[in-house]
């Protein structure tokens, strides 16, 4: 005579059976999970790159729509509906940076400004809504914005682009803390620009080297050069972060800089202003440079066509340690831009006039700001892919 399923269950003593409907309720579950890892598809403002080591997943993020796509953040401006810490206690939890300068404030050449400071009501307001999305998004990784060192002991860091990427990797420095810094240095302090090559120093022998909107990158000589001028050898590197290159063209300093450089540095240098898109590609950088690869788009949504023609190219790459980042994301998640009308003036930012907004830097300050967030995403792809110790310069 057959007995019903539940009936055999029911005869198996109360305990067996707690731990029997437990392993059922796992398989189920374990399942479903690997159903949806195997048949999981890209939406548009989702996880496109993901990278998994035994300890956590990392997610790093991409944007396939058009900017002109954002919406309005639906951000609830009560916080007191949900179990939101106040903003010290977010400040204090998270890495934030809120210092405005590192390294000497006295010497223009040990020491370095983070540009960009916003102050002000619409910068309050959007602070306040930021760290209201970063604490419902802070389950994303065990570490996400809170790890005790925002790059491991002993690792060094390129961050080579624009102004663009070296917001971004004044940034990771800052979160570093500025009471950790050992030295900043400025390569090449006597050229026109004497901010084109930095690099920064930390008390746990960590390093972030940064060459923004640098002539190197306009020459077919670019890795020779740029070895040359932040006197270390690419291939030292624990991480290459590259960003884009600015176009020559157009009326800005970036551009009178360049110039000027082009007819006073030593014609062996054969700078090329001519070329599109301008500086190495990602194919040119990884050919030289045999680690972990990271390209991040501008924080505007100029030169995106760049970035995306880059991406697709990254997309074929079989290394798991070569991936892109789009910095608009959490823009884009939010619906805010944050952005900052100036780098030497602490004005208040524009929240919405994306007209503007949408082409320059991003706001920082007390509160914080968006290139925080891609920091923290940068910080976990260092530290799921930098796994071998070895001694920065």
């Amino acid at each position: 005579m057959k007995r019903s399923t539940s009936a055999l269950i029911s005869a198996i003593p109360s305990d067996r059976r707690a731990r029997l409907r437990c392993g059922i309720l796992l398989t189920i579950a374990s399942g479903f999970m690997l159903l949806n890892i195997s048949n999981q598809k890209t939406p548009a403002e989702s996880v496109t790159e993901s990278w998994r080591n035994t300890a956590q997943v990392v997610k790093l993020y991409d944007i396939e729509p058009a900017d002109k796509e954002v919406t309005q953040s639906n951000l609830r401006n009560n916080s007191s509906e949900k179990n939101i810490p106040s903003d010290d206690g977010l400040l204090d939890y998270f890495n934030y940076c809120t210092a405005d300068y590192l390294g000497d404030a006295e010497s223009e050449q040990e020491g370095f400004p983070i540009w960009y400071q916003c102050e002000g009501p619409h910068y309050d307001e959007f602070t306040e809504k930021l760290h209201q999305f970063v604490d419902q998004k802070s389950t994303k990784s065990p570490e996400w914005g809170h790890r005790e060192a925002a790059i491991p002991a002993n690792k060094s860091v390129l961050f080579f682009g624009n102004s663009h990427t070296r917001q971004l990797g004044l940034s990771l420095a800052c979160q570093m803390g500025a009471d950790q810094v050992v030295d900043v240095h400025h390569f090449e302090f006597d050229l026109i620009d004497p901010n084109m090559a930095l690099r920064f120093r930390f008390r746990n022998g960590a390093s972030v080297y940064i060459v923004a909107n640098s002539y190197v990158a306009y020459s077919h000589q670019w890795q020779e050069l740029l070895e040359r001028q932040i006197q270390k050898p690419i291939a030292e590197f624990d991480l290459v972060v590259m960003g884009i290159f600015n176009v020559a063209k157009g009326a800005s300093s970036f551009l009178d800089n360049l110039l000027h450089l082009a007819s006073t540095l030593p014609k062996e240098y054969d700078l090329d202003l001519a070329t599109q898109p301008p500086g190495p590609s990602p194919q040119n950088v990884t050919a030289v440079y045999d680690g972990p690869f990271l390209l991040v788009s501008n924080y505007s949504v100029n030169q995106k066509q760049v970035y995306d023609q880059y991406r697709k190219i990254l997309r074929e790459s079989p290394r798991s340690d070569h991936a892109f980042l789009y910095q608009r994301h959490y823009c884009l998640k939010m619906g805010l831009e944050g952005a900052a009308a100036s780098k030497d003036d602490r004005l208040d930012m524009l929240t919405d006039d994306y007209g503007r907004a949408n082409r320059m830097h991003r706001c920082v300050g007390k509160g914080g700001g968006f290139p925080d967030l891609v920091a923290w995403d940068v910080t976990e792809f260092i530290y799921e892919h930098t796994l071998e110790s070895k001694i920065s310069g």
